[in-house]
């Protein structure tokens, strides 16, 4: 199965009261970076760079899930490898299964949470590849308002 989420007035909303609280920046990471980054949920690594665009393997822990977050310059393409996920988004949650497909648009604030008891594996493309677009407005880890690699 297909999925596809876009950006919607609730998630323009979201946005706006973060940016009250929040000065949104996108940090000058370097973007030809292989990275593998442990993460309270699991680990993610950069498997592909090609391009303009890139590839992430998941590995999300039963149980945890990643922040309730948007990308403004980017879209996103999940595919689930092995387990299930939740995927929560602004309107309304998705569970998929393996081989399902979910296309996040730009702007559109989602988080995608294991429910299985080994956890689960998900495919990421990111297109473009921009690290540091990224905006967290919920975390059960305290890392709302922080950037893919906070300074504090």
């Amino acid at each position: 199965m297909i999925y596809k989420i876009s950006c919607c007035e609730k998630d323009e909303s979201l946005f706006k009261e973060y940016q009250s609280k929040h000065c949104v920046t996108f940090d000058d990471f370097p973007q030809n970076l292989l990275l593998e980054v442990s993460k309270p949920w699991g680990k993610e690594s950069i498997i592909c760079l090609e391009g303009n665009n890139s590839v992430w393997s998941l590995h999300i822990q039963n149980g945890e899930r990643t922040s309730f977050h948007c990308h403004l310059k980017k879209d996103v393409i999940m595919i689930v490898l092995n387990g299930k996920v939740k995927v929560k988004t602004s309107i309304k949650d998705f569970i998929l299964k393996p081989m399902d497909i979910m296309i996040v648009g730009k702007g559109a604030f989602h988080s995608i949470g294991s429910v299985s008891n080994k956890g689960s594996k998900v495919l990421e493309i990111n297109a473009p590849h921009l690290l540091g677009d990224l905006i967290r407005v919920e975390d059960k880890y305290g890392r709302e308002g922080k950037t893919y690699f906070p300074k504090n």
